[in-house]
């Protein structure tokens, strides 16, 4: 008000305003205990401290404060400035997993795994549609999220009932483009809940996203372990009834290429530094499984048996 010239105040009156201005919270909970009333509460206690000092005939300063305002116009406007924030929060954080979910999607895409339909196994398909259909999502989220963005930035400081009879609309545009804020075109003493409802309509859709994204990712990594061991034994198993061939060695070549290949896999997408070495340690056997084919090759699969645990 002062910067603007309006309703009186002084210059040096915003001053001794800014630099005289606090509040405890247990006193407010205390004040509102008798008035019922949180912004009152919060205002006479700001008060106590703004006319500390001042003589009781001597003008009070804390008289400017809300000045000119109703409580919604505080209350209301704060929220959307912190919905406004918090939006500004989720969209950077929604965009980065987005990219993730995006940059895994490439290199996941010929990573064969499970699908899975009405809760059982169905048909192979790869990590790079999860991933990718992750990646839609958050794209999807995003736009929600910047959408209501907009929506949400709004103040309004229009007086008891919304039509400006205390106070200049000047006001209320200048101190919105302060906080970053548009007007609310029409408030009558609310900003309309629409606006509020849309937020949680679009936090829940982006939460649920999210929470998908976590369940499928979870799993304990000493569980994924276990199973990975028994995959594992199991191969063995089927493979030891097998009869070891004498001459095509490309047989087992091909069996040890795939397993060094999950391997690798594994280390890359689990940052596992175990297995990333299980996978150089079997290709080092690779330069003698033609001198020795059954001898090293069992040689090598026993390393994958014994590491990565």
């Amino acid at each position: 008000q002062a910067e603007l010239g309006e309703a009186g105040i002084t210059r040096e009156e915003a001053a001794h305003i800014r630099a005289h201005a606090a509040f405890e919270v247990e006193r407010i909970d205390e004040i509102e205990r008798v008035t019922n009333h949180d912004v009152i509460a919060f205002l006479t206690n700001m008060a106590e401290h703004i006319d500390a000092g001042l003589g009781e005939d001597d003008p009070k300063p804390s008289r400017w404060v809300h000045y000119g305002m109703t409580s919604s116009d505080l209350g209301d406007t704060a929220l959307c400035y912190q919905m406004t924030q918090a939006t500004d929060i989720l969209i950077e954080d929604v965009r980065r997993i987005g990219e993730i979910c995006k940059r895994r999607a490439f290199e996941t895409r010929d990573m064969l795994c499970v699908g899975r339909t009405h809760g059982i196994h169905a048909e192979p398909m790869t990590m790079g549609m999860k991933f990718g259909r992750w990646a839609f999502a958050m794209k999807r989220a995003l736009d929600r999220l910047e959408r209501t963005r907009e929506v949400v930035a709004v103040g309004a400081i229009s007086g008891a009932v919304g039509s400006y009879s205390n106070i200049d609309p000047f006001v209320e545009s200048y101190v919105c483009e302060k906080l970053g804020l548009a007007p609310e075109p029409l408030s009558t003493q609310v900003i309309p809940r629409d606006r509020h409802a849309q937020f949680l309509a679009v936090l829940a859709t982006v939460a649920a996203t999210a929470e998908e994204i976590a369940l499928a990712r979870q799993r304990p990594v000493e569980e994924v372990r276990e199973q990975i061991a028994r995959g594992k034994a199991r191969l063995l198993e089927v493979r030891d009834q097998r009869k070891a061939p004498a001459v095509d060695t490309h047989k087992y070549a091909n069996w040890n290429a795939l397993l060094i290949s999950a391997l690798l896999e594994a280390g890359v997408l689990l940052d596992h530094g175990v297995a990333r070495q299980q996978a150089l340690k079997a290709m080092e056997a690779r330069a003698i499984w033609h001198g020795s084919p059954k001898l090293n090759a069992r040689n090598a699969l026993g390393n994958w048996s014994t590491g990565a645990r």
